[in-house]
């Protein structure tokens, strides 16, 4: 009897094993039928092979990195400048400008190489002067596409002109001093080949400050400068564009800051068209020569010397960390 019955249990028991053994082999052949994997290095030949679920499956993954992601993940950063003297670094006995200094500092504080790839900017260049040679170069748009980093100053020149309608001196000879040379009217522009502008101890013989001139031509030159933001934006949209505002190079001749809250408008309204691109910032530069300014201003008393460069550079340094 009890033979009979481990008889009968071994059979059960190797019956219920095979419907095991089979159950499983069912369910291996119908997941690999609906989820067939590859072998590793393998294709499977197969146009419907779903592959593997990533980790970060049901995010979409972005064509390009963002702007941080991708600024950190370089191994090197290109520089393109453009604009007046100040991008060409008038005033700055080393020659460095703040172009230099600031490719000085990032190559420092990212630990990798930085290079100023193209720098375009001629002295003396206002807004057409800019978008004429725009349209001539086209290295320019072509620079700023392979870039990481535009630097960009204009401006100045437009409102200042020199010194032209700035400074109403009280006698003739001073009124012939605000001006350009007649001669070369391609000169002086800037404040630096010519004398336009009273530089030195000179600022102090009673010239009157008029900044109202400078404020007529401030609507037609900020559409000109939207117009250059414009371009350099969409000439790489991925690239970082910093746009360096105005400060007040006559800020201790001009004894009720007049200037100020014109100077203020220009730098406002740059912020506002800036605003309209991702990737263009624009460097306040303002507060840098508000207190001690002729200490970091050149001989000329317009443009910073190697300390107000400095300064700049240190400002779109920090910026850009």
């Amino acid at each position: 009897m009890s033979s009979t019955r481990w008889l009968w249990r071994s059979v059960g028991f190797g019956a219920l094993l095979s419907t095991a053994v089979c159950a499983a082999g069912f369910a291996y052949a119908v997941n690999q039928i609906i989820f067939p994997q590859a072998a590793s290095g393998v294709g499977t030949g197969f146009v419907g092979t779903v592959p593997a679920p990533a980790a970060n499956e049901g995010a979409a993954a972005p064509s390009e990195p963002q702007s941080g992601q991708a600024w950190e993940a370089k191994t090197q950063i290109r520089i393109a400048a453009l604009g007046d003297s100040l991008t060409a670094g008038t005033g700055d006995i080393t020659g460095k400008g703040y172009v230099r200094s600031v490719r000085d500092k990032l190559e420092q504080r990212l630990g990798k190489p930085v290079y100023v790839y193209n720098n375009f900017a001629i002295p003396g260049f206002r807004t057409t002067d800019l978008l004429k040679d725009w349209e001539a170069k086209k290295d320019i748009a072509r620079s700023i596409s392979e870039s990481d980093l535009v630097l960009l100053t204009i401006g100045g020149n437009d409102l200042f002109q020199g010194g032209e309608g700035i400074f109403n001196a009280p006698n003739d000879q001073a009124g012939q001093a605000s001006k350009p040379d007649e001669a070369n009217p391609g000169e002086g522009t800037d404040g630096r080949t010519a004398a336009p502008v009273p530089s030195g101890s000179d600022v102090q013989l009673g010239e009157a400050f008029n900044p109202q001139a400078a404020l007529t031509r401030m609507p037609e030159a900020l559409q000109r400068l939207e117009q250059i933001i414009d371009r350099v934006s969409k000439a790489n949209p991925n690239a970082r564009v910093l746009y360096v505002g105005l400060y007040h190079p006559f800020l201790d001749i001009d004894k009720d800051r007049a200037g100020a809250p014109i100077i203020q408008r220009w730098n406002t309204a740059a912020f506002e068209i800036a605003s309209r691109y991702p990737n263009v910032t624009v460097v306040p530069t303002y507060d840098l020569f508000e207190l001690q300014g002729s200490k970091y201003l050149y001989t000329d008393h317009f443009h910073p010397n190697q300390q107000g460069y400095e300064r700049i550079a240190e400002r779109i340094a920090d910026i850009l960390q």
